[in-house]
Order: structure tokens, then C-alpha cells, then sequence
């Protein structure tokens, strides 16, 4: 009779999906449910990306073509062409036509709740997955719940949030995870290699992290010959993906042009140089030398590989917005405070920033613990996945706005720094080496890190003339009942501040001249001058682009002028209450929206 077959299970190596779908459900009704209870407070669609997404995905949804990428009713009269992928429109779309038959004209309130809960099933999923790929099961609980704790994941995954950030962080975490698995199975190189180029198809801010993952596989292949392999194929399968992607985004009469904003013959090329250089570095001959000489070899050709590059785009050097007047870089791009610097970001919003940095230096401090208590291949991930880790936080501290991907990421550190202390604590059995491991759990949990930094120094004012003057609060401008009056008028061209734009659009069928894209650097800048420039300036501007109506809020930024306003210009007299004889105030009592009728000019 044969012997019974042993009924010990594996060690599990992905999380349990049935762990996965309650914390992701938890989640999603925690941040629901601030905005359900709150009913008023703020827009669905707050932010303006989300505004104009749902914008584009209507447009889609209404026959605009795959390939014209042109906002019609932005830049009236004359359109502007944004640089964002309509595969998310496309995802999007696809739920909101699932949605309309079951819930008619509230379909797009329900999606708005419905889209970013979803993703959160697969985040939780890929923090666990990545944080037991490296720690062990031990890490699963630490693993799906701590991005739950992370101010970057609540601000990215709460109710209206369908702009593409979310997504980019799902794809950060699953190239990381793909890198990781490529070193024991090849083959997962080349999803690697597809998913970052998903990633650039997205947006463009994906860039650093798919250098990382060459970076990472780049540093296995020194430690181990062995690993030439998937860094090969996961630069042959960028570049694949890459002309897939363009393929998909441009009609082939447009393949060959360049843009540093977005996808095209510019990330085409760098990624066929990017292939080139990792299958040159991973031939026989350069296998063959030790790791030192293959440090150097691969040094040599990723400077030569950059310097090509650059030299080939000199115009992307100055990044995206290197193409915009170099007014809108000083007077309207340097306003962008997530695009600031980590230390100039501190001190405005230092609960915030704290809540990013502390997990992720926790992460960084879990990643040196494991490297000296792992050996042979495990200590190799670690090391791969702190260099991917590394370049993330870098970034973060070049941009703020990187901590979005940065905090997610470092999940995994900060598991296996919470497995280390809990290893410690049931070798001893003492409750007093129980205190680490407590403290390293608050500390990977941004909300805790928060709530710290909060009762420490409360948040203040960050100058006594912004404590005596609080800055007025604009979102009653870009709630939906705002509109209303607006959107019982015949179609109009109308200029709004930029802020305003996006939501105009959303909630109404008029043309607006700006909304904040720098690919609409054009129609941006006449906003301001038409603010701000002597009247007769401003006058010819309206005239030229035949607007009707002005629409302004007090409370926008815009509202307040610029060091160079003219004193005549049109914020100055909406200061005074005075007006030229070409404008009426057709304002209504109440409304936080002020309206005004453009009179022709006299022929």
C-alpha cells in the first residue's frame, strides 16, 4: 500500500485573497465614507485632473476619435492637444457604460466612488505580494495593511480620485515585483519590460522608475553573471512595449515625432538605446569578467547611452515644460507646490510630508537590518529592491509629489523590518522586545506618523499675515449647483481663471480659453493677461477669441493679481467694483461664481 501523502502545505507565497478583499473593503468604505457623510463639502471631482478626465472620457464615450487627443472646448476657439493616454480613458468608459444602464444620469457619481475602490483590490494585493516575496509569509499581514496607513495611497485611492495616479502606483508596484520575480524566472523580464512601458503610455513620470528597474537588474547582473539574461530581455521588452504603445497613441503619420511630455519617437528611441546598451552589457564576453570590470563596462556604456540620448532631445533637458514661455514657468509653473522640493514643502504641509518620510526611512532601515540577516539570493533582492527603493525617495525629495509612489513602495521595507522585530520578540518571549516591534508598526503607518507630528507641533499659519488673513476657500466655486445657472445658457465662449477651467468644462457645455495644462500654455498665459495686462491688452485678446462671458472666483489665487499686474487691469477693477463699459455684471445674489457679459466691440 503506498504511503500517505504529507499533508503539510507549502509556505504561502502570495496573499490570501480573502484577506486581501477585507482590507481593501475596509478601505474603500473609510474613504467613502468621509465624503458621503460630508455631503456638500467638496466636489466628487475635486482636483482639475479628475475634472478633465471625466471630461476626456465623455468625449470618447461620444464618438471623438481614439487618435485626436485635441480638448475642443479648450483654448476656444482654437482647441489644445493634451498629452494624456486614452487607455485610462478607455478603462474608464468601459465602467461608466456598465454603470448607465443600472443607474441613468447618477452613473458618473456612482463610478466616482466605484473606480477607486476597485483599484484598491489590487494595491493591497501587490503591497502583500512584494512584501512576502522578499520577507516571507511572515509579511502578510504588515504587507496588505500598512498602505491603508499611508497618506499618499488615502489622497490617491478616495471617492472621485480617477486621474491617472492610482494607476500609476499599481504599475509602480508591479514592476517592482516583476523585477524582483525576473531574477528567479526570466521570463517575468519581459512583463517587467511591459509594464513599464505601460507606465511611460500613462504618463511620463514613470521614467525614473523604469531606470530603476534596469538599475536594479543592472546590480543583480554584477553580483551574478546569471542575471544578464532577464536584463536583456527586459530591455528588448521595453522597447516592444514602447512601440506598441505608440502604435496605439499616434496614427503612423505621427509616429516620428518628438515630445518629451508624453510617449513617442523621443521615448521610442531612448528605449532602443536603453535595449541596446543592456544587451551589449549582458554578452559572453562581458559575463565572463569579474564584477569590478563589469561595474565599469556598464558604467561606461550607460553614460554613453544617456549622453546619446540627450544629445539626440537636447530640448528635453529643461524636462516637459521645457517648451512653455518662460513667463508661465515663473509666474505659474513655480506655483505648482507639488512639483516643490521636499524641503521647501516641509513647512507648508509638514503633516503630510512627515506622514511620507518617516515610512519610507523606516522602509530604507528595514532594507539594511535584512541585508545583514539574509544571504545568496535573498540578500541580492533586498539589494535590488533598496535601489529601486532608493531612486523613489530621491525623487521624492526632488519633488514632493513622488511621494505618492515613494510611500506605497516602501511598504515592503517597512514589513520587513515589522518581521525582523517580530522574529527578535519570539526568540526572547519578552514583552519589553515586544516595544520595537510596536514602534516600528506606528512608524510604517503614516496616519500614525501624522497624528504624532500633529500633537507634537499643531499645525499653524505659516506667517502671521496668512493667520490674520486666512486664504478664502474656493471649493463652493467648484461644486456642481455653481454651475447651474450657467449651464441653462446657450453654449458660450468664456474665460475663467485657470483653476476654474477644468470644472467649467465638467459641469457645463460652454468653451473655456485656460485650464492648468501646460500644453495649453497659450491659452494659460492670455487668461492671465487678460487679468492682469492694461485693458486695452486684455480687450483685444477677448475680441480675438470672440469670448462672451467672464467667469471669475474670488477666492482663486488668479483673483489676487501679480506683482506686475497693471493697475487698471481687470482684477483690480473686480477688486473696486468698478467696470469698463464693455462688461455687465450679471452676477446672481448667492452665488460663490461672479458672471460677466462681454458687450461686442463697436465696429
Amino acid at each position: 500500500m503506498a504511503e500517505p501523502s504529507s499533508t503539510a502545505r507549502p509556505p504561502r507565497e502570495t496573499p490570501d485573497w480573502r484577506l486581501v478583499l477585507l482590507v481593501a473593503l475596509m478601505g474603500a468604505a473609510y474613504l467613502s465614507s468621509r465624503l458621503y457623510f460630508a455631503p456638500g463639502s467638496r466636489p466628487l471631482f475635486q482636483d482639475t485632473d479628475d475634472a478633465m478626465r471625466m471630461v476626456t472620457v465623455r468625449d470618447l464615450l461620444s464618438g471623438q476619435n481614439w487618435f485626436d487627443l485635441v480638448q475642443h472646448r479648450l483654448n476656444t476657439p482654437f482647441g489644445a492637444e493634451l498629452h494624456w493616454s486614452r487607455l485610462l480613458d478607455a478603462a474608464i468608459g468601459l465602467v461608466l457604460m456598465g454603470l448607465r444602464p443600472l443607474f441613468g444620469p447618477g452613473a458618473e457619481t456612482v463610478l466616482g466612488y466605484l473606480w477607486p475602490a476597485l483599484l484598491l483590490v489590487p494595491m493591497v494585493w501587490l503591497t502583500g505580494a512584494l512584501s512576502m516575496r522578499l520577507a516571507g509569509p511572515a509579511a502578510q499581514l504588515p504587507g496588505v495593511a500598512l498602505p491603508l496607513f499611508s497618506p499618499a495611497v488615502q489622497a490617491e485611492f478616495v471617492p472621485g480620485r480617477v486621474d491617472h495616479h492610482n494607476i500609476q502606483i499599481l504599475l509602480a508596484l508591479a514592476l517592482a515585483l516583476a523585477t524582483l520575480n525576473a531574477l528567479r524566472r526570466p521570463g517575468w523580464a519581459i512583463g517587467a519590460g511591459l509594464i513599464g512601458a505601460t507606465g511611460l503610455a500613462i504618463g511620463i513620470e514613470a521614467l525614473p522608475l523604469v531606470i530603476a528597474a534596469a538599475a536594479g537588474l543592472g546590480l543583480a547582473y554584477l553580483l551574478d553573471a546569471r542575471a544578464g539574461r532577464p536584463m536583456a530581455l527586459y530591455g528588448v521588452s521595453l522597447f516592444t512595449g514602447t512601440a506598441l504603445h505608440l502604435m496605439l497613441t499616434r496614427l503612423p503619420d505621427r509616429w516620428f515625432e518628438t515630445a518629451c511630455d508624453m510617449i513617442s519617437a523621443t521615448y521610442l528611441v531612448a528605449t532602443l538605446v536603453l535595449a541596446v546598451a543592456l544587451g551589449l552589457f549582458a554578452l559572453p564576453v562581458v559575463a565572463r569578467r569579474g564584477p569590478w570590470m563589469r561595474l565599469v563596462i556598464g558604467g561606461v556604456l550607460g553614460i554613453v547611452a544617456a549622453g546619446f540620448v540627450v544629445w539626440l532631445f537636447p530640448a528635453c533637458r529643461a524636462g516637459p515644460y521645457g517648451m512653455l514661455d518662460p513667463w508661465l514657468i515663473d509666474n505659474w509653473i513655480e506655483r505648482i507646490t507639488e512639483a516643490r522640493p521636499l524641503h521647501e514643502s516641509i513647512e507648508r504641509f509638514r503633516i503630510y510630508v512627515m506622514g511620507s518620510l518617516i515610512p519610507t526611512g523606516v522602509a530604507l532601515a528595514g532594507v539594511l537590518v535584512m541585508l545583514g540577516l539574509t544571504r545568496g539570493e535573498a540578500r541580492r533582492d533586498w539589494l535590488v529592491y533598496g535601489l529601486m527603493l532608493a531612486i523613489a525617495i530621491a525623487l521624492m525629495f526632488t519633488q514632493i509629489r513622488a511621494a505618492r509612489l515613494a510611500a506605497p513602495l516602501a511598504v515592503a521595507g517597512g514589513a520587513g523590518l515589522i518581521v525582523a522585530a517580530r522574529m527578535l520578540y519570539l526568540k526572547h518571549r519578552n514583552p519589553l522586545v515586544a516595544l520595537p516591534m510596536v514602534v516600528i508598526w506606528l512608524a510604517s503607518a503614516g496616519t500614525a506618523v501624522q497624528v504624532v507630528t500633529n500633537w507634537v507641533k499643531p499645525a499653524a499659519p505659516v506667517s502671521t499675515a496668512t493667520a490674520s488673513a486666512p486664504a478664502p476657500d474656493k471649493t463652493p466655486c467648484l461644486l456642481p449647483p455653481a454651475f447651474a445657472d450657467l449651464g441653462a445658457l446657450p453654449p458660450e465662449r468664456i474665460l475663467t481663471p485657470v483653476d476654474l477651467g477644468a470644472h467649467l468644462l465638467l459641469e457645463t457645455h460652454h468653451e473655456v480659453v485656460a485650464a492648468p495644462y501646460h500644453r495649453n500654455g497659450q491659452g494659460v498665459l492670455d487668461a492671465y493677461r487678460v487679468l492682469n495686462a492694461p485693458l486695452e491688452e486684455a480687450r483685444e485678446i477677448l475680441t480675438r477669441r470672440g469670448i462672451g462671458l467672464i467667469v471669475t472666483c474670488p477666492a482663486m489665487y488668479e483673483m489676487r493679481g501679480l506683482p506686475s499686474t497693471d493697475p487698471g487691469a481687470l482684477v483690480r477693477l473686480f477688486e473696486s467694483g468698478t467696470l469698463p463699459d464693455w462688461l455687465v455684471d450679471q452676477s446672481l445674489p448667492g452665488s460663490p461664481l461672479r458672471i460677466y457679459a462681454v458687450l461686442p466691440a463697436a465696429s
